[in-house]
């Protein structure tokens, strides 16, 4: 199987690395020749809790890229999703795959909808992992990712993909809803990543003090309210127990929100606490602490930028 990644950060760069060393050929798709040359000094390293391992990548400027693509997994941020496939489309075939492995919830079904002669198919994951420079991804905290199709799939595709996905040292399961987990994951993301990067924080330290525990169960609370009137039943044990599951799991790791807001980079608030304000409105239930989250993150990327 050949794959192309199209967004180089921690999980494009987790996921890269595993595919490689899985014995998968795999192509870094970079956004200019600044970027390519910095790759080509300092190539992509996997830090794990044992080891550093330097799979075998290529890497080409998506401006340069000249094969087609069979397999591409999409790890850029929620907002910039519809713009990197364009970037890329033209390389895109009628046996392209497209993986969408990303956080939050409302941008995938914009991709299906400008993408319907690809096979679409969406991911979620609770696996940690964090840059500790542009190509030193580092593995934080182990978790399961899972896929499913957004639209149809043949079954010679879900075969392919479990075969290859069996064969990386990552948990990864095929799942025939995506729908729900996709849910689970953006109000388990609700309730940790906006607070981490209010906090400046590691995922494990909002279990640290009491005021960030009750931010994290009344979030918790509101969240599922939302999801139960969606018709949405929480992962168990429940959305609270959850979320405290993967705060410990993930204790080490930054989040990503986290890491945005102190590089000065926009969040992805806007498809987790804003998906869930959006869905709120639509179904009559009030949403104020997470509109305080969207609120508070998109006033320190404003900041942020004024004072540069």
């Amino acid at each position: 199987m050949k794959w192309h990644i199209l967004g180089v950060g921690s999980i494009g760069g987790l996921w890269a690395s595993q595919l490689a060393l899985a014995g998968q050929t795999v192509t870094l798709l970079l956004k200019d020749a600044e970027t390519l040359r910095q790759y080509e000094a300092s190539p992509l390293q996997l830090e794990t809790a044992n080891q550093i391992e330097r799979p075998r990548l290529y890497a080409t400027t998506i401006s340069e890229l000249d094969d087609d693509i069979d397999y591409l997994l999409v790890t850029t941020k929620s907002y910039s999703t519809l713009a990197a496939l364009r970037s890329v489309e033209r390389h895109f075939t009628g046996e392209t795959k497209v993986l969408l492995l990303q956080n939050g919830m409302g941008f995938q079904q914009e991709v299906v909808e400008s993408y319907p002669q690809q096979t679409v198919i969406g991911g979620i994951t609770t696996d940690g992992a964090y840059r500790s420079s542009r190509f030193h991804v580092v593995y934080a905290g182990k978790g399961v990712s899972r896929f499913g199709a957004l639209a149809s799939i043949s079954s010679q595709t879900i075969n392919q993909l479990r075969s290859c996905f069996g064969s990386v040292a990552l948990n990864v399961e095929w799942v025939d809803d995506i729908g729900t987990p996709m849910w689970h994951k953006v109000a388990i993301n609700a309730c940790i990543n906006a607070l981490t990067a209010i906090h400046r924080c590691r995922n494990g330290e909002l279990l640290a003090s009491e005021e960030t525990r009750q931010a994290v169960a009344e979030l918790a609370a509101e969240t599922e309210r939302v999801m139960y009137a969606a018709g949405i039943a929480s992962p168990a044990p429940g959305l609270l127990d959850r979320v405290v599951e993967v705060i410990k799991s993930t204790s080490a790791n930054y989040s990503s929100m986290h890491q945005d807001v102190v590089n000065g980079r926009k969040t992805e608030v806007e498809f987790i606490n804003g998906f869930i304000c959006e869905q709120g409105e639509i179904l009559g239930i009030e949403t104020p602490l997470n509109r305080t989250m969207l609120d508070l993150i998109l006033s320190l990327e404003v900041a942020y930028h004024e004072s540069c």
